[in-house]
């Protein structure tokens, strides 16, 4: 029997990061890469990062931003004990906050966020292939978290002129720019990959 564990230790960005990684099961790939490079954070401003995962994307920002501060809101276990490993061997303990909870069942007050970001699952259930692997197909799939759950949470969350970063699969933007939309959060700015 394999018991996946926190294992996989990769260096990133010329060794300047490492980030641990499931021996098998999902991995960050390119997306989580160009997310990180499409958020801007200001001085001040509380960030939530939304599914954290093996948190390459809230390291990224620490590297980039001295001044961040990021809670990286991961619920599998997993992931949290990776996230954890990755903020004591990077020294983010005073950058990066770790939050294991379920985004469905929200730990902040309404408007008390100027950042939300997220690298949501790309695909419906039902659609795209499945992976019998539990944690990939979390990944992959909105059976936890909708892009429509995702929305409504980060409007609830963000403070007014608060901002939103995802990266999205281009085959549902116009279903992603109705739902923006729908919960008044205007689309500023969008860069095609």
């Amino acid at each position: 029997m394999f018991v996946n564990v926190c294992a996989k230790e990769t260096p990133f960005l010329q060794g300047k990061l490492t980030v641990f990684q499931p021996e098998k099961g999902f991995r960050f790939g390119i997306d989580s890469v160009l997310l990180a490079n499409f958020v801007e954070l200001r001085k001040g401003e509380v960030a939530l990062e939304v599914g954290a995962c093996h948190g390459i994307v809230s390291f990224i920002l620490a590297l980039r931003y001295p001044f961040a501060k990021i809670f990286a809101l991961e619920k599998e276990k997993l992931y949290v004990e990776c996230l954890k490993k990755g903020v004591d061997v990077n020294a983010f303990q005073d950058k990066i906050f770790i939050i294991s909870a379920d985004f469905n069942y929200p730990c902040f007050k309404p408007n008390s966020l100027d950042v939300i970001l997220a690298n949501p699952p790309y695909f419906e259930v039902g659609r795209g292939r499945s992976s019998p692997d539990k944690l990939k197909e979390l990944a992959k799939k909105d059976k936890s978290l909708s892009i429509r759950g995702l929305i409504q949470g980060a409007r609830a969350l963000l403070k007014t002129k608060g901002r939103l970063y995802l990266i999205f699969t281009a085959y549902r933007t116009a279903e992603l720019i109705n739902l923006l939309y729908q919960h008044r959060l205007t689309p500023k700015v969008i860069r095609f990959i």
